[in-house]
């Protein structure tokens, strides 16, 4: 909730600052909501205990600072997802081979901001395609529960105690808006986020059993919403 907050201080600053000088500096300040649909899959056996995606909805605000080039700040949250799962005695996970019945669900937040450079070109008179590079920061927030059959084991123990650890992405993106009045505009796009760089935390039997700490693969997105210019 705090960084949702500081997200919106800091959209809310830009876009006044940005309707302040429009007149001066032919700034074109817009703001505006996405739904969002991530698709941010677990690597190696991670993919067997962690959901695959993670929708959600973008709050962001951006200006025009120039015919053909703009920044955009926005901050990315979606719904907690969980994952139920099964795995038989026997079966193989992360290098070793599990002795007992182990079962439960990792449930999941996905959330985190950018800034992002776009590209606009127009092709028509209300229709512009766009194109993005930038940064971003993704937070995933894990808790986990299980039942094992019998007992308690290394395993799951290992896996009780996995934490998500923030960190920095690369991120780009394609897209098209279309304005449907001089004030208000659609648009759509998709992109791509480097969340292999994401870490996951754990325990000492964690480190022990060797659990790989790169816990997912790159993410692809789509997303879908309307702005409004200022």
């Amino acid at each position: 909730m705090r960084n949702i907050v500081k997200s919106l201080v800091i959209a809310g600053t830009l876009m006044a600052t940005g309707s302040a000088v429009a007149e001066l500096n032919d700034i074109s300040p817009y703001i505006g909501v996405d739904y969002y649909q991530p698709w941010m899959r677990g690597k190696g056996d991670w993919n067997l205990v962690f959901p695959k995606t993670y929708p959600g909805a973008t709050l962001y605000v951006g200006t025009k600072f120039h015919e053909f080039f703009g920044l955009e700040l926005g901050y990315d949250w979606g719904s907690r997802k969980t994952k139920n799962w099964v795995l038989p005695a026997g079966s193989p996970f992360m290098g070793n081979t599990l002795t007992t019945t182990l079962s439960g669900n990792t449930k999941i937040r996905r959330s985190g901001g950018h800034l992002d450079l776009v590209g606009f070109l127009p092709v028509a008179e209300c229709l512009e395609l766009t194109g993005s590079v930038g940064f971003g920061w993704v937070q995933p927030k894990i808790t986990s529960s299980f039942s094992v059959t019998p007992g308690t084991t290394s395993n799951s123990s290992a896996l009780a105690s996995v934490s998500g650890k923030g960190r920095g992405v690369f991120r780009v993106g394609v897209g098209a808006s279309y304005m449907v009045t001089e004030m208000v505009g659609v648009r759509a796009k998709v992109g791509w986020e480097g969340t292999s760089t994401l870490r996951v935390n754990g325990n000492a039997l964690f480190t022990s059993l060797g659990y790989d700490k790169k816990a997912f693969k790159g993410t692809t997105a789509m997303s879908v919403g309307a702005f409004v210019k200022f």
